[in-house]
């Protein structure tokens, strides 16, 4: 049977007494609905997932591709540890990281309360599609694409069209938050693109978004092990011969705009890691404004500018020595 097969790669997998143990408690945990579709080796691996979940209390996730799939189709698991996920939150979370979702399938496994601690758990299993027809190498992104998705699902990070980068440009979510950070300041810079637009024009331009990047990290990372200074021209060359491919203006634009804010930065917080070890839950970038183009006048010598996806803000100084306090401001919606 099914369970018996579960039982004998258990053991082959994770030795006799461990393997044992878990299949005391989930010999019969798993519906037939499941059975069919999944062979006992795939068991062994959701069980060793599920376990992971009861342990952490954390959402756990496996991207994958079937043998027999097409090269764009994708399956993604998760391990739900709160009972059943509402499809309403999930789906857009997928959708914004590239994916047309096609179909899912929940399971619930049972384990034994009398093997040990009983209870359920939910495991979805999502059919997707990558929404402009690529292909991607699955496995060179799938740790990058599980970290992204539980950065969205425990609020850390924005769920909207940049996390298409993930997938799209190879991008983790740090290096989102970058480009992220600096739509931000362009759309109260008065830039007169949407976020949606620059949200498309860095998918539809991956190469550039990832140079993009590229160039932030010579300039800032402490632990650059290059040339600064020589690697930091030869990207600036390279963005600026592959916006000679780039046919539209207003992409042209939006990609100039953010290398002219890259260059504009004076210095970041972006490197400097919490007390814990873990990246700040913000991110400050000081700005030289009087090089940054089109920049609505009255020009400030400097800007400070926060993001987060909790809180934006901005302190503009106009000199050296400047007094404190609130400062008449022509920014969208009067953002200071």
């Amino acid at each position: 049977t099914w369970s018996d097969r579960l039982h004998d790669v258990l053991v082959e997998q994770l030795g006799e007494e461990t393997g044992n143990r878990l299949y005391r408690q989930y010999g019969n945990a798993f519906p037939v609905a499941y059975q069919q579709r999944f062979s006992a080796a795939t068991g062994v691996f959701d069980v060793e997932k599920i376990e992971e979940v009861r342990n952490s209390g954390q959402l756990a996730m496996n991207l994958y591709h079937p043998i027999e799939a097409e090269e764009n189709e994708l399956r993604f698991k998760v391990y739900n540890p709160d009972g059943l996920l509402t499809l309403s939150d999930v789906l857009p979370v997928l959708e914004n990281m590239g994916l047309k979702v096609m179909s899912e399938i929940p399971f619930e496994v049972t384990l034994d309360a009398s093997a040990g601690d009983g209870g359920d758990l939910r495991i979805h299993d999502f059919a997707l599609v990558i929404s402009d027809g690529s292909s991607v190498d699955f496995e060179e992104i799938r740790d990058e694409f599980h970290e992204s998705f539980a950065q969205v699902w425990r609020d850390q990070m924005e769920d909207d069209g940049f996390n298409r980068l993930v997938l799209g440009a190879g991008l983790n979510w740090r290096e989102v938050v970058i480009l992220r950070s600096y739509c931000k300041y362009l759309r109260q810079a008065r830039i007169p693109f949407s976020q949606d637009y620059m949200e498309e024009t860095l998918a539809k331009n991956r190469t550039l978004a990832g140079l993009l990047v590229k160039l932030f990290e010579i300039r800032f990372d402490p632990g650059y092990s290059g040339k600064r200074q020589v690697d930091e021209i030869k990207t600036v060359e390279r963005i600026e011969e592959a916006l000679e491919a780039v046919s539209n203006l207003d992409e042209d634009r939006i990609i100039r705009h953010y290398l002219n804010l890259i260059q504009s930065t004076l210095r970041t917080n972006f490197y400097q890691p919490a007390e814990d070890g873990s990246p700040k839950p913000y991110v400050t970038f000081k700005l030289d404004s009087g090089n940054i183009d089109e920049l609505p006048l009255p020009r400030p010598l400097r800007e400070i500018f926060v993001y987060s996806p909790r809180f934006e803000g901005v302190h503009l100084r106009f000199g050296f020595v400047a007094r404190g306090g609130l400062r008449w401001s022509d920014r969208r919606e009067d953002f200071r």
